[in-house]
């Protein structure tokens, strides 16, 4: 039997990229009598502060008379389920199987140990890239867009979207596209209804159909025509909708755009950040080090190609022990273009460059390209003796390239 069948509360979060219509999800949803959803509350800051209030309950267990007094403090297996359920009533004035937040980007933030009387479910909802940049953008910055403005929104759409790659097999999960349920309220009023377990005392009726001005003129009407051609790497402006959900079956992840002779920068500051995926340290002044086993960058490369590619890593340290680096594996969309030993030796701190002839590689207009690297046996400081890092470190990378030859 699993969570869901056992528990009859369920934390709900409504999420997705900002500007992506999480705001009128959730009013929807909390239309029902069976929901209750805060505004863009922390999952995490709600349970930390539940576990404050048991916190006491550990120093007096291991009082003698525990058991005499328990009646008189907070005991978390007895009263922490009725204590968050009254927290929902008091703000929502009713006793809702379905209790959480509205919070766009939710999964992008802290998450929390969640009880084990509670259930989980995530409704995640997407709407095509550039009413979305384009929403978030004339938000935020009316008085003057900059390329950062525009390159930041984009990445926080697609940092939505491959979450919901990650999600898309799960029982517990139910992604939502914006641009068909503003057509079809029917289909998605019963599909959310049947994802809820029946709860369908709401309405989806306040989503209006988005306007058929194309991209372009949309744009063009912002003075913002000139962005364009980078969401454009990422999503077509015509169909969208057919593509991403083609995309969404096929769980195709999106890398951020690279465009010809940019370079990946993973040092402190830097925006390289945009382009990992998975399995890296936060960025340091030098650059990043892989975390673990296996480290993945993913980006889009503009236009199309087919030939030979230069792949240049600028290396700072390697973790080696007794003079030995790290047995090091790179692949390129799956296919392996580099194994061996990196050893820096005497350089380490100081860096070297690495560089790697791919012979015969081919990517086409809006195709993402993963770049996986394997560390053999990641090195844990403090377990081998080393000082008090407790990190799974393989290498430091300040930058990465890749050039057509």
């Amino acid at each position: 039997m699993s969570r869901l069948d056992t528990q009859d509360v369920t934390w709900l979060v409504v999420g997705g990229a900002p500007r992506s219509g999480t705001t009128a999800l959730g009013a929807a949803l909390n239309q029902s009598t069976d929901v209750a959803l805060l505004h863009e509350y922390s999952s995490k800051v709600l349970f930390d502060s539940l576990n404050i209030l048991f916190s006491e309950e550990l120093r007096m267990r291991t009082q003698p008379d525990f058991d005499r007094y328990s009646h008189l403090f907070p005991i978390r297996d007895r009263d922490e389920k009725i204590i968050a359920q009254a927290v929902f009533r008091a703000v929502f004035k009713k006793d809702a199987r379905f209790i959480g937040t509205k919070f766009p980007g939710h999964h992008a933030w802290p998450q929390p140990a969640y009880p084990e009387w509670l259930g989980f479910k995530e409704i995640h909802i997407t709407r095509n890239p550039f009413d979305v940049v384009l929403s978030m953008v004339k938000k935020d910055h009316s008085q003057g867009v900059k390329p950062a403005d525009v390159e930041n929104a984009l990445y926080w759409w697609i940092n939505a979207w491959n979450h919901t790659i990650d999600r898309a097999a799960a029982d517990d999960f139910l992604n939502v596209f914006y641009d068909s349920l503003v057509v079809d309220h029917a289909e998605w009023h019963r599909k959310i209804t049947d994802f809820l377990g029946e709860i369908g005392d709401f309405s989806l009726g306040e989503f209006r159909s988005t306007s058929s001005v194309v991209p372009s003129i949309k744009y063009g009407q912002a003075n913002m025509s000139e962005y364009l051609p980078l969401i454009e790497c990422v999503a077509k402006q015509e169909d969208w909708l057919a593509g991403a959900i083609a995309a969404y079956q096929n769980r195709q992840k999106i890398g951020f755009p690279l465009l010809d002779g940019q370079e990946i920068d993973l040092r402190r500051g830097s925006s390289g950040w945009r382009y990992i995926d998975s399995g890296f340290y936060s960025a340091e002044d030098g650059g990043a080090w892989t975390c673990g086993r296996q480290s993945e960058l993913l980006f889009t490369l503009d236009g199309e190609y087919s030939g030979s590619i230069s792949l240049s890593f600028d290396i700072v340290w390697a973790a080696e022990v007794h003079e030995r680096g790290r047995d090091v594996v790179i692949s390129l969309n799956s296919k392996t273009v580099f194994h061996s030993v990196v050893s820096l030796g005497s350089r380490n701190g100081a860096g070297t460059t690495l560089s790697i002839f791919v012979p015969d590689f081919e990517w086409k207009a809006r195709s993402t390209v993963s770049l996986k690297l394997q560390v053999v046996e990641p090195v844990n400081p403090r377990r081998e003796g080393l000082g008090d890092d407790n990190r799974e470190l393989g290498i430091m990378i300040r930058k990465i390239s890749l050039s057509k030859l």
